[in-house]
């Protein structure tokens, strides 16, 4: 899955436009996702490692914590940004 890592860290990492969101970043991410993986394909890995620049740093958790809100209004459940796993459908 390092393909996935390096195209959500390059996401991360690229300039931002004068009217970025995070919800818009996050659509972006999971459109990239969606096209780069098969049907086989289950589980993404995302790390945090010394590649990323302070950017892609800063933008990480909004994004997590985007995601988290995405998955679980897709899955009609609350809420939870602390802990569980997020899960999209095609």
């Amino acid at each position: 899955m390092t393909i996935i890592s390096n195209l959500i860290s390059d996401i991360l990492k690229a300039p931002l436009g004068r009217d970025w969101t995070v919800e818009g970043l996050a659509e972006e991410i999971l459109a990239s996702i969606a096209v780069q993986c098969s049907e086989e394909t289950r589980d993404v890995v995302l790390e945090i490692d010394s590649a990323m620049d302070s950017q892609a740093r800063r933008l990480f958790r909004p994004f997590l914590a985007c995601l988290a809100i995405k998955s679980a209004t897709e899955a009609g459940m609350p809420v939870n940004l602390y802990e569980g796993s997020l899960s999209f459908r095609r």
